[in-house]
């Protein structure tokens, strides 16, 4: 349908994945001499911790083919699919990445983004703030099967008895097990932060809450694939819900919160 696009629009070509066919549909908009954009995404949403590897792949895509292709921008996108459940700083390492890939591609280099989004967003390089975003993003490295444009925990979080079978016919107990233990190392590492930089509460308490309602649901998967009773959570789920509540209200808008929060309340009649 590209020939359909008038000849004084600028077409958006988004897409969120690592292996998006950046390359293919550039050429294709470039080829019928169309103006475009590439539109990646900062891998933020429908997940309460980022997805790191696919942010990066994602956005590289979209910045070295939309290049060579001649787009005339790139515009980095994210979403709330579903409510915005997300942690808000976990776009951080996404924005930062596009940007630099945006205006300085040959000098942006993957092992200088945690440097960058502690300059951008840190009040201190040696906070370690952007190697915990990073971090927090491979939680779910370990698992065979991811899907797309979500984290496995995000559909474990709000499942059905009936979809949470289905979900766990593709996770094993050894990678869940890895999965909370590496959301347990970095719950570690947030709570050691929040005690050195005090300035950077707001944002350490979302990472925190997002941490934990992530470990909530891989914590219910477990106990599910045990054969055990998922019950004690109903005890969780509410200070979690409140906890979720008061670092919303903290830094940001209350537009969606009712929505988002209602969405978790829903869970407890699953459990």
């Amino acid at each position: 349908m590209v020939g359909e696009v008038p000849a004084d629009a600028t077409a958006l070509l988004w897409g969120y994945e690592a292996n998006h066919p950046f390359a293919e549909q550039c050429a294709r908009l470039a080829a019928a001499k169309r103006k475009f954009w590439v539109c990646p995404g900062t891998s933020a949403w429908n997940t309460f911790t980022g997805r790191t590897d696919n942010m990066l792949a994602n956005i590289e895509r979209a910045a070295k083919h939309g290049r060579a292709h001649g787009a005339e921008g790139l515009l980095l996108t994210s979403w709330g699919d579903g409510g915005n459940h997300q942690p808000w700083p976990v776009m951080y390492p996404g924005i930062a990445y596009a940007a630099g890939l945006a205006w300085n591609q040959k000098g942006t280099k993957r092992p200088n983004l945690a440097r960058a989004v502690n300059l951008s967003f840190s009040q201190s390089i040696e906070s370690h703030y952007g190697e915990i975003l990073l971090e927090l993003g491979r939680v779910e490295n370990v698992i065979k099967h991811p899907k797309p444009n979500r984290s496995r925990h995000f559909n474990l979080f709000f499942a059905t008895r009936k979809e949470m079978k289905a979900e766990l016919s593709t996770l094993t107990a050894a990678e869940l097990k890895k999965v909370l233990a590496a959301l347990a190392k970095v719950r570690m590492k947030l709570s050691e932060r929040g005690e050195k930089y005090l300035w950077e509460y707001g944002a350490l308490n979302e990472l925190a809450t997002g941490t934990d309602m992530a470990a909530l649901a891989i914590q219910r998967a477990i106990l599910t694939k045990g054969g055990k009773s998922t019950k004690p959570l109903r005890n969780v789920l509410p200070d979690l819900i409140e906890q979720f509540m008061n670092a919303w209200a903290n830094r940001a808008r209350e537009g969606g919160l009712r929505d988002s929060a209602g969405r978790m309340a829903t869970v407890n009649g699953k459990l």
